[in-house]
Parts: structure tokens; sequence; C-alpha cells
């Protein structure tokens, strides 16, 4: 795009290139599971990719846009039946659960997830997302008041997978019909 040029002549610290920069990672986010998944691996490989870059898409590792509260809850009262509330007491977080997070990140989290959601998750990966949660009831091995995970995957994330990698099935086999290329 025409983006790429203009923050190369800018300068790194510009506008144009930081957004520049949110434009891809929003890009990739919109791309799917399992392209979030490839930007994970590929900011966990310093030796391969430079430090702006893994600067940047390292906020795909745990912070990535979640899915809303009502579909947290339809999915959850599915699987858990629709008295799931009566079960766990999901935590509303506060500043305070984001201790040791600079506020620039915590800024970020708290502008990905929807304001009128009534429940934050405390992180969102590519296939799911995490809630702090209270048991209101004794489980199995664990009493009533017991701090859980509650992690949820987003809706239609199979089919979204399956797609992805269709994408990438199409893509290496005409890399394949290029003259002397073999993938095998």
């Amino acid at each position: 795009t025409v983006l790429v040029p203009l923050s190369f002549m800018a300068g790194s610290e510009s506008k144009t290139a930081d957004f520049t920069w949110n434009y891809a990672l929003w890009g990739i986010e919109k791309a799917g599971p399992t392209f979030i998944k490839l930007m994970q691996w590929a900011t966990t490989r310093h030796d391969l990719f430079p430090p702006e870059f893994i600067s940047r898409f390292s906020a795909l590792q745990d912070n990535t846009r979640g899915h809303s509260w009502e579909e947290t809850s339809k999915m959850l009262e599915e699987s858990m039946g629709s008295n799931f509330d009566a079960l766990l007491d999901f935590q509303v977080e506060d500043d305070g659960d984001k201790e040791g997070i600079d506020s620039g990140k915590k800024k970020k989290m708290l502008k990905s997830h929807r304001s009128k959601d009534k429940y934050s998750p405390i992180g969102s990966g590519c296939v799911a997302q995490v809630y702090k949660a209270k048991l209101k009831e004794d489980m199995k091995f664990m009493p009533a008041g017991t701090e859980v995970a509650v992690k949820v995957t987003h809706p239609r994330i199979l089919h979204k997978v399956c797609v992805d990698f269709y994408i990438l099935n199409t893509i290496t086999a005409w890399i394949e019909m290029i003259p002397y290329v073999n993938l095998d």
C-alpha cells in the first residue's frame, strides 16, 4: 500500500508510521486466527525479525480483539446450561488487577474491549479469551470461593481456522505450480 513508503519517508517516530503499524496489526487480526498464530510465532523469533516488528506485533500474544460478553454468555449457556451464573461469579476488572502492566499497554487493553460489556476478559488470544471468576458452589476438589479462569473460545472459531488453512493450502498450491519451486 501507499502507507509503507510514506511511513518510511516520514520516519519511525511519525504518526504515519504509527498508523501504518496499527493498520498492519488490524489487518492481521482481521485475517484470522491462523495468521495471528503465525505472527505470535514470528514475535518470538528475535533472530529473524527486527526489534520494532517484534515490539509492535507482540500485542498479538495476549491482547487480540475479543468477542462480546453477549457471545460469551451464549457459549457458556450452551456448554454449562442456562444457570451458569449460579455456578460462577465473574469478576469485574479494576485498575488494581492490572498492577505491573505499564499504562500504555493497560490503555490499549482496556480500549480493545467493548465498554458496554458486563465483564471484560483478562486476556484474549486468537482462539479464545479468558475471564476471572469465583465458584459460587463447591465443585469436585474445589470449594466455593475458589478463583478460577474461564476460557471461552471465540464464536465460529473452527470455521475460521478451516478457512485459513484452505487459503494457505491454495497459496501453497499456486507456489508449487511455479517452475523449479519444490516445497516437498
